[in-house]
């Protein structure tokens, strides 16, 4: 009898173990599990806040600045001197001059105020492939001390629109799609001044400026120096012949010319700066993501 008491102890204290080990072992496993899965889940969000921040590494290697001015919703003034013109977006316009601002001009201008004054003047700069433009501006993404993307929040909250200006390409799909909720949600500028994108044949001589604009395009054509896409024109206002997409020859690198060509009778939205040019108002049109197929 003790000896088939003591062989059923050791069998108890053998499973015993067994089980021991086993609830030890998916334990381990459990925390390792979620262990991974947290490290998954911070490796993701790196990915996603990269694609519209800097990294810690990345800092380290921007170039910090103090501002001196806000001058409007997209451009600043360094301690320097210097102008600094913000990459990828272009906010409502400031009349100086007269006072009479675009809607959200002002709004736009204090909205960057308050992101500089919260840190006191001390931002960071991602200088562009471009570094300058054609007013000797620098031509930078601005960012907050901790990496986060200024531009970004300027337009998810509906104070600018995105702009594709290359070979300034870095961003682009994080703006794009910043702007994309904000016209959704009709924030900002979205609500009022662009709420509705402009008829192609409403458009007048004063039309010049920035403008977003909507049309069929006619027809393509091709020049030595450039490509043009024609809007159809049943004009009743106006006195110029036609409205226009200008492709310059060194911008056709980024275009897919077949694509190009099928936008043919397919209406299309774009944004840009209008200007009157032989008897047509010209948009230049510098990047394929700035054109919206409607149908």
């Amino acid at each position: 009898m003790n000896d088939c008491l003591k062989s059923k102890a050791r069998t108890d204290r053998k499973y015993m173990k067994r089980y021991l080990f086993t609830d030890t072992f998916f334990i381990v496993l459990n925390k390792v599990a979620v262990i991974f899965l947290a490290l998954a889940l911070w490796s993701s969000n790196e990915v996603r806040a990269d694609n519209c921040s800097l990294s810690g590494a990345q800092l380290q290697k921007a170039q910090k600045v103090k501002i001196e001015k806000v001058i409007d919703g997209d451009t600043l003034r360094l301690s320097n001197g210097k102008l600094v013109r913000f990459i990828g977006v272009n906010t409502p316009e400031i009349d100086h001059q007269y006072g009479n601002s675009q809607p959200f001009a002002d709004r736009a201008r204090q909205y960057l105020q308050a992101k500089v004054s919260r840190f006191k003047g001390n931002l960071v700069l991602a200088m562009g492939s471009e570094k300058r433009d054609r007013h000797g501006r620098l031509l930078a993404h601005i960012f907050t001390p901790r990496g986060q993307n200024i531009q970004a929040d300027i337009l998810l909250n509906g104070f600018g629109v995105w702009i594709v200006v290359p070979p300034n390409l870095r961003f682009l799909d994080c703006y794009q799609q910043n702007e994309k909720k904000a016209r959704s949600e009709k924030r900002g500028v979205w609500g009022e001044q662009f709420r509705f994108a402009r008829n192609t044949t409403t458009l007048t001589e004063k039309d010049r400026g920035f403008q977003w604009i909507q049309g069929r395009i006619s027809r393509i054509g091709k020049g030595k120096k450039n490509w043009w896409l024609n809007f159809v024109d049943k004009r009743s206002v106006g006195k110029f012949s036609k409205v226009s997409l200008r492709v310059r020859k060194d911008d056709l690198q980024y275009f897919n010319e077949h694509s190009l060509e099928k936008l043919i009778n397919k209406v299309v939205r774009v944004k840009g700066w209008l200007s009157l040019n032989k008897n047509q108002l010209v948009m230049n049109l510098r990047h394929p993501a700035s054109i919206e197929v409607v149908d």
